[in-house]
């Protein structure tokens, strides 16, 4: 009688484990999505004026706080941190100028 009794409970395991297989293999819609950068409009000459002139107050205001840190102090030198700065620097001081000459 347990033989038959355990019979049963594995055909019937079996059977939902197949059945269980096939419901797993219906297949889901998927939706594309462009992930590419779009261009960004063209910002005015004032626009991108106030824009340098606020990206170059931050990386001042980064540096000071930076600077006010011996721990991030030392981060930074190691990582180059200040030497990129300085180059981000003459391009935002370029830019700007070059801006308030048209």
């Amino acid at each position: 009688m347990k033989k038959i009794f355990v019979l049963v409970v594995l055909a019937a395991g079996i059977s939902t484990n197949s059945w269980l297989q096939e419901k797993k293999k219906e297949t889901k819609r998927i939706t594309v999505v462009d992930t590419r950068k779009q261009p960004k409009p063209a910002k005015s000459t004032s626009e991108e004026l106030k824009s340098c002139k606020v990206q170059l107050e931050a990386l001042d205001k980064k540096e000071a706080t930076i600077r006010s840190n011996p721990e991030q102090l030392k981060v930074a030198n190691e990582n180059g941190w200040f030497k990129q700065a300085e180059e981000s620097r003459k391009k935002l001081n370029a830019r700007i100028k070059e801006l308030e000459k048209k």
